[in-house]
């Protein structure tokens, strides 16, 4: 299973959507852009789109929640640590209350990893990242970045919002 991205305005991204719905497709928006999601076995239907191998999932993604993106650069000796890794952590997500949906990603070009989850509240993914078990984990992930002036980029987490096309046409 493959996920392609894009980002862009809400509304050039929704026509994107709609001119695919037999494709399996998230939008989503956070206060800077949109960002539409497309999972398949197969291409793109975007035409510069950012592509990830899943490592990991459960759940399909739902029609509403909050979907929270952290980007991992890592060092390449650090890979493979970084996949088991996060593998066991989306097992032990599973039963996280309030959590709808994860999915591990390993970039298939010169991108980040991506560990996103989708909750039903922001609420509930600050709880979880209080855990131990976030904690653990993200202590181990720090280990595996990469730092330093040759390596600009650090670790970052991106949050958007899955609105039901409903909810948003009455704001």
């Amino acid at each position: 299973m493959k996920i392609h991205w894009t980002t862009g305005t809400y509304d050039y991204l929704k026509k994107l959507a709609d001119r695919h719905r037999e494709e399996k497709t998230v939008l989503m928006e956070s206060a800077e852009n949109a960002l539409l999601l497309h999972e398949t076995e197969g291409k793109s239907f975007f035409q510069y789109p950012r592509s990830y191998e899943v490592v990991a999932s459960f759940n399909p993604f739902p029609d509403e929640g909050v979907v929270v993106m952290h980007h991992i650069y890592v060092q390449e000796e650090s890979k493979p640590v970084l996949e088991y890794e996060s593998q066991r952590l989306s097992a032990e997500m599973e039963g996280a209350q309030g959590l709808k949906a994860v999915r591990f990603l390993k970039p298939v070009k010169n991108e980040p990893y991506l560990f996103l989850s989708c909750w039903d509240r922001e609420s509930s993914c600050e709880r979880w990242e209080q855990s131990k078990t976030f904690s653990a984990w993200r202590e181990k992930v720090k280990g595996m970045e990469k730092t330093g002036h040759f390596f600009p980029k650090s670790d970052y987490k991106a949050v958007y919002y899955i609105v039901k096309e409903e909810e948003r046409a009455r704001e």
